[in-house]
Parts: C-alpha cells; sequence; structure tokens
C-alpha cells in the first residue's frame, strides 16, 4: 500500500457505514467537516444501502479517475452471474462504474449501493480506482452481512 498524504497516487480503505447505525465519523478536521457513515457490524438490513467511503489522494485538481465498484456473494458467483450465464456473460457485477474529476491533493468521495434486491448473505465489496493519467489502479476490499429485517 502506498503512503496517504498527496505525495502520489493513493487510495485510502474503503469504509462502508450504514445511514441510521447510530454511528459517524467526522474526517476532514474541522476546516472542512466531512460525515462518515459507520457499521462496526458489517450487518446490513435487506433492502438498506450501503454508505461507501474513501479517498482518493495524490491528483491535481480536475485530474481524471475511473472508479467500478463490484458487488459479489461469497461462496457464490456474482449477483447477476446466473442471469447473465443464460445469455453467455459471465463477468462480475459492475453495480457503479464512473469517472469523475479530482477535488485536488484529497478527494473525499461518498457513494451509496442500494442493497434493495440483494439477498441475504455475506458479501464483497471490491472497489478499484484508476488514475487515468498513468494507468496506475488501486483496490479496496470489504466483506459485509445483509440480514433480515
Amino acid at each position: 500500500m502506498r503512503a496517504l498524504g498527496g505525495a502520489g497516487f493513493a487510495v485510502s480503505d474503503v469504509v462502508v457505514g450504514r445511514e441510521g447505525s447510530g454511528l459517524a465519523w467526522l474526517a476532514g478536521g474541522a476546516a472542512a467537516p466531512d460525515t462518515v457513515r459507520l457499521n462496526p457490524l458489517s450487518r446490513f438490513p435487506e433492502g438498506s444501502a450501503a454508505e461507501l467511503y474513501y479517498e482518493v489522494y495524490g491528483l491535481g485538481r480536475g485530474a481524471p479517475y475511473h472508479t467500478v465498484v463490484r458487488l459479489e456473494r461469497e461462496g457464490h458467483r456474482s449477483l447477476f452471474g446466473a442471469i447473465r450465464g443464460l445469455f453467455g456473460g459471465g463477468r462480475a457485477a459492475v453495480l457503479l462504474e464512473f469517472d469523475a474529476a479530482a477535488e485536488g491533493r484529497v478527494t473525499r468521495v461518498h457513494r451509496a449501493v442500494a442493497l434493495r434486491d440483494v439477498a441475504k448473505g455475506t458479501y464483497r465489496l471490491t472497489v478499484v480506482i484508476t488514475d487515468l493519467a498513468s494507468g496506475v489502479s488501486a483496490t479496496q476490499t470489504r466483506r459485509f452481512q445483509v440480514v433480515a429485517r
């Protein structure tokens, strides 16, 4: 893992939080506070949303980066793999894929992943961020459970 701080391209760990968990972290310091939802038990009720937070370091203001977010059930093929398999595909489900511009040396990112059609079970969330100028990628993975409401 590369050092965080803005000297070179790097990505923080991904925090997977939940609205209503009752726990939050104020990131970013007093000058620019940013509320990050937490979920220390890593358990999400069916139909809820996983609130993602991560920081991208070392890119100049306006520099493009690309993000891919995948959600796969542990011990199974991807969420849409069975359906895709019927039609000749077999890749992992891509829930989110987008390009964005860096805000500066530190870019704070919030994204929500709706779990409304996700069955109970243990899941692996993978986030891959790529600096489009250099082609360098950073991957972060988190595991969590979806449980009955």
